[in-house]
């Protein structure tokens, strides 16, 4: 739901304010929101297609970035398997990727964007240890805020603040 608000695919209840570095989030224009803020969502969705369908499914990016997220996630051997220097190697259907490269190609497609804001929904649940451990430790260079969303607190030794919810 946080995550949602973030990107305001829903709206705070009456008299709610969600507000990211002191701006409350619908004032801003849609459009610029969504290219700020950059979310890896815990159920993330492939497509059909090609890689670069689906990571950069308007086009807008090319393949350098491409390239550049892909290897930013750990997945420069998917390169070597499945990708030619096209980009257009179709990758299997939705269910037939193993989870957790789902999660870091959706991560790649978020960071493609170089958002200023990534939302990280369950991260935890989603990557192994030692990638988990790889992605915080170097995601800092890429975004300059993340927004970690966990229901396990034991892997927050990276960021500097952190809020717990009830």
């Amino acid at each position: 739901t946080l995550a949602s608000l973030l990107i305001r695919a829903i709206r705070p209840n009456k008299g709610g304010v969600v507000m990211v570095g002191g701006v409350d989030v619908t004032q801003v224009n849609l459009l610029r929101l969504r290219t700020h803020v950059a979310v890896a969502w815990a159920k993330p969705v492939l497509f059909e297609g090609s890689l670069a369908s689906n990571l950069d499914p308007c086009g807008e990016y090319g393949v350098e970035r491409t390239l550049a997220a892909l290897k930013f996630v750990g997945l420069c051997d998917l390169k070597a398997k499945l990708l030619p220097d096209d980009v257009t190697e179709m990758i299997p259907r939705d269910e037939k990727v193993h989870p957790e490269k789902k999660h870091r190609l959706a991560l790649a497609r978020a960071l493609i964007r170089r958002p200023k804001v990534l939302v990280m929904e369950e991260p935890g649940a989603a990557y192994s240890p030692p990638m988990l451990e790889y992605i915080e430790s170097c995601i800092g260079s890429a975004v300059s805020t993340v927004i970690h969303l966990s229901r396990i607190g034991d892997r927050l030794r990276h960021f500097h603040r952190i809020a717990v919810m009830d």
